[in-house]
């Protein structure tokens, strides 16, 4: 007995299942800031679009996140840096 039907049904399936994704993703896009006090930037390098925060005057502290984090992690630390420095709190790529 062949299997094929049951792996033809379950691939149209999941091209389904992410053409839906698809859709759905792109008539809800990311919100860009979640916090009004930390207004972001978008900036487009290439083919990147990167996020960014900058805020204060100075020499310029530019801030990068760790893996799993964005550029959110430093809301409560930005305010107090930015009376002495420039700080710019960047997005890497694909984080955010």
């Amino acid at each position: 007995m062949s299997h094929f039907p049951l792996y033809l049904a379950a691939g149209l399936a999941l091209a389904l299942l992410i053409y839906s994704v698809i859709r759905w993703w792109k008539r809800h896009p990311a919100v860009t800031t979640p916090f009004a006090d930390f207004p972001v930037n978008m900036a487009k390098v290439g083919e990147w679009q990167i996020r960014y925060h900058i805020s204060g005057h100075g020499p310029y502290m530019v801030l990068l996140h760790g893996l799993g984090a964005n550029l959110f992690c430093w809301r409560r630390l930005v305010p107090w840096l930015a009376a002495r420095y420039t700080v710019v709190a960047l997005d890497l790529p694909g984080f955010g």
